[in-house]
């Protein structure tokens, strides 16, 4: 049962993990851009229209 588990009660993040957290999602998400634009730029070499 629930009632007789014996649950830590929350705790905020610290400050250290949530800018971890932040920086990985960052670079996450410039790598995704970089991405976005290698593929741009893939497309504009190889496509039929100049």
């Amino acid at each position: 049962m629930v009632l007789e588990r014996n649950v830590e009660k929350w705790k905020p993040m610290s400050g250290n993990y949530r800018q971890i957290r932040d920086m990985a999602r960052e670079s996450m998400s410039i790598k995704k851009e970089i991405t976005r634009a290698k593929n741009q730029l893939h497309a504009l070499k190889y496509s039929k229209v100049k």
